[in-house]
């Protein structure tokens, strides 16, 4: 049986995908789930928002990078012109700003057939605040970067070398009114990466790598 691991940082971001999806999960702690769907076993976790609390959930657990998928799913803000908020992206870097991680080629494989997923050459730059500054947003979207989350970038550090999947959907454009764009796009937010999910789950079931 496939194993598939997937964390989001808030509940809000998780709970289409936990409560009205296809899949039934049953839950087996405040910010642990379990579920199975056709020949996979799933696990959602919830880790909390930002760079401390990424670390201290991974404090507390571990994982089998080798022989499990690995998926980040949430909500990011949009750096780059060429995107848009409200879609769905799978970017090829994760980047705390100075290093950067690129994703396993297997989850490229993954992606690649998605026509609603964004296949994207770009960085996803995780920050330890949110960001909401034009100026900075220009500086990083120069550097490749596309995306800003609080996440991805911590979450992949402490899976190396296993299959990760940074999927993104963007909610602000990392300026202006940032919080009230987050909160007014969530909903939204969360079914697009529920349906994603879906689509990326069945993949992973589908092709033989």
């Amino acid at each position: 049986m496939k194993k598939i691991i997937i964390f989001f940082a808030l509940p809000n971001e998780a709970n289409n995908f936990l409560y009205r999806s296809k899949i039934k999960f049953s839950k087996i702690s405040s910010a642990a789930y379990n579920g199975e769907y056709k020949d996979a076993s799933i696990k959602v976790f919830i880790t909390g928002v930002g760079k401390s609390a990424v670390e201290n959930f991974f404090s507390n657990s571990s994982f089998d990078t080798e022989n499990s998928i690995f998926i980040k799913a949430g909500t990011c803000a949009v750096l780059d012109d060429d995107f848009d908020i409200l879609r769905r992206y799978v970017p090829l870097f994760i980047s705390d700003g100075d290093e950067v991680i690129a994703i396993d080629k297997k989850a490229e494989n993954y992606i690649k057939d998605q026509k609603k997923i964004t296949l994207a050459e770009k960085k996803v730059i995780s920050l330890e605040k949110a960001l909401n500054n034009k100026d900075l947003r220009q500086n990083y979207a120069k550097t490749d970067g596309a995306f800003v989350d609080m996440e991805c970038y911590y979450v992949a550090q402490n899976l190396s070398g296993a299959v990760f999947i940074p999927l993104l959907v963007g909610t602000d454009y990392g300026y202006g009114e940032v919080d009230s764009d987050f909160l007014n796009n969530l909903d939204a937010a969360s079914k697009l990466l529920s349906e994603s999910l879906i689509d990326i789950i069945e993949n992973i079931c589908e092709y033989k790598f």
